[in-house]
């Protein structure tokens, strides 16, 4: 998924096409129990890097870099 580092059966589920989405669906409505592990690691993954202290730390990043590339230029 692009821009998001999670990987796909483990976090989230991807799909490109509506006939992947079916199939996703099919599979989790088939899969309850994998589907509620995946729930649980996508929880935890967003805990871990979308909490109001990662979000702080990636903008403050971003500042750095602005400034930093200001300063070569």
């Amino acid at each position: 998924m692009e821009g998001i580092n999670a990987e796909d059966g483990k976090e989230v589920l991807i799909a490109n096409t509506a006939y992947e989405f079916a199939e996703k669906i099919d599979y989790c409505l088939k899969n309850p129990d994998i589907l509620r592990g995946i729930g649980k690691r996508a929880q935890a993954f967003a805990a871990q890097n979308f909490g109001d202290f990662e979000i702080a730390v990636s903008v403050m990043e971003a500042y750095k870099n602005l400034i930093s590339e200001k300063i070569t230029a």
